[in-house]
């Protein structure tokens, strides 16, 4: 079985590239990613969004029926989920339209 991570996300990924990229000890670059997570983890429950390059992060209420009786409330008692939002640039770079995608191809020569 090969080293390569197979996994493109996670944090193991993250680690990986830094070490690889930055040329950072495991252990450091460990101690990275733990304080970019921890941050961002923190700044979701202040109610701030966390930006990427296609998107965000942001903390979106959950909502139950209104017959959810709340003596029997679920094992995630957590009222907030997290939601990832694509802006402008994310919609046209997962959806592109159908036009683009006729200008992107090469005809075969014959």
């Amino acid at each position: 079985m090969s080293s390569e991570l197979k996994n493109l996300g996670g944090r193991a990924y993250l680690v990986k590239k830094l070490q690889d990229d930055c040329g950072l000890s495991r252990r450091k670059a460990t101690a990275v990613v733990n304080v970019i997570l921890e941050r961002m983890i923190k700044a979701l429950k202040r109610g701030w969004k966390v930006e990427f390059p296609f998107g965000y992060l942001t903390r979106a209420r959950r909502y139950f029926g209104d017959r959810w009786d709340y003596d029997d409330w679920p094992a995630n008692r957590n009222p907030y989920i997290i939601e990832y939002c694509l802006d402008k640039k994310g919609v046209e770079f997962l959806y592109p339209s159908p036009d683009a995608v006729k200008k992107g191809r090469k005809k075969k020569q014959p």
